[in-house]
């Protein structure tokens, strides 16, 4: 379901309820502008500035109390009757922005071109963009020999993000047998970067299939 102008968020409640008692999933994306709430509303009081805030906060109420209500079900069980399954409510929020990369002017040499507003995050899902990859798939937060590591689906891209970064690291991430790596150059120097493409030049060679790695 696309919802282009979301509102509320009705559409994603009516989708939660939807599932319930039912073996079908459903997927929703709502688009709503930030407009700006009443100051003299109670919405702006309870700490919702935007119509953007009040859908985020009733999805997350509307997929609290489906939980609350069928885990109170479920210990009532009827004689032959058995639980019910918890619907999909997750869901993740997108604000439509700029790239979180500095892009260099001419003649610039930039150390770290991540902005300094930006988390992990923002860049790893802005990866997953430029990858092709699904805004949907799990991503986790993991270690390869003790260096942390963000991996997306299951090691379908991994990426590095912190200094610190080995040649050791570098070998446990090629274990993971990745189809993509991002590391940031700012965690790289020259000798590990050259590397970085022969550790993963050999790991893809073994799996049969290139290994893309990317640096930004």
């Amino acid at each position: 379901m696309l919802d282009f102008f979301s509102g509320s968020a009705s559409t994603a409640h009516a989708m939660f309820l939807q599932e319930l008692g039912k073996d079908d999933r459903y997927q929703f994306i709502l688009v709503q502008l930030p407009e700006p709430c009443d100051p003299k509303r109670d919405a702006y009081k309870d700490g919702y500035e935007t119509l953007c805030d009040i859908g985020e906060g009733r999805i997350r109420r509307a997929g609290d109390k489906i939980k609350t209500e069928l885990e109170e079900s479920n210990r009532q069980l009827k004689l032959g009757e058995g639980p019910k399954q918890l619907p999909d409510i997750g869901f993740r929020v997108f604000e439509l922005d700029e790239s979180g990369i500095e892009k260099p002017e001419p003649g610039q040499l930039l150390f770290d071109v991540v902005k300094p507003d930006r988390s992990d995050m923002d860049i790893v899902f802005e990866m997953m963009l430029k990858w092709g990859l699904e805004l949907t798939l799990p991503v986790e937060k993991s270690e390869a020999a003790g260096y942390p590591i963000w991996s997306v689906a299951c090691d379908e891209l991994v990426c590095c993000m912190s200094r610190g970064l080995t040649i050791e690291a570098l070998e446990a991430i090629a274990d993971m047998e990745p189809r993509r790596v991002l590391i940031l150059d700012s965690v790289l120097d020259d000798t590990l970067k050259l590397n970085a493409v022969q550790i993963f030049k050999h790991a893809g060679e073994r799996m049969g299939c290139e290994i893309e790695l990317r640096t930004v």
